[in-house]
């Protein structure tokens, strides 16, 4: 299920508060915040797609030293 991210409407100047919930792609966004009740508005973000080149990529290279190896490096 996909992970949102909303965040608190404010009209008085004071920084957003975000929060983060895993709803169902069919679910209805949220209105109101689920603790406070305040107003809140769905954030949009890029989404996060794991490539080749991700952070997590790059770190299971990095853990494996056969791997390291391979890449030219040497790990101490």
């Amino acid at each position: 299920m996909p992970l949102y991210i909303y965040q608190v409407i404010r009209d008085d100047g004071q920084p957003p508060e975000e929060f983060e919930v895993v709803q169902s792609i069919h679910d209805k966004p949220l209105t109101q915040h689920p603790e406070t009740g305040e107003p809140v508005k769905r954030k949009i973000v890029a989404p996060f797609v794991a490539g080749s080149h991700s952070q997590m990529a790059i770190e299971g290279k990095l853990k494996d030293p056969k791997k390291l190896e391979d890449l030219g490096f040497t790990r101490y």
